[in-house]
């Protein structure tokens, strides 16, 4: 799968499965955490997700803030 791939599918699980009802759509550099948009415990539904996608497990060191700030920022640390 291609970055962009991932990007695009990363930002429609957000959208369908992590934001609040009522918030506006994420795009690839949408912040997340600095927004509000996600919060600590929507992280853990998004690194399961991730875990699921790659097909390991995501170890804590590689959990920095830095790392999910936006749908970009997650592909490019995470993605294949």
């Amino acid at each position: 799968m291609t970055s962009k791939a991932f990007t695009a599918r990363l930002v429609a699980h957000i959208n369908a499965h992590l934001l609040k009802p009522g918030s506006p759509d994420t795009n690839e550099d949408t912040e997340l955490f600095s927004t509000g948009l996600l919060n600590s415990m929507r992280l853990l539904d998004l690194l399961a997700f991730l875990e699921a996608h790659l097909g390991r497990e995501i170890d804590d060191d590689e959990i920095r803030l830095d790392r999910f700030a936006t749908p970009r920022r997650i592909s490019e640390s995470f993605g294949q």
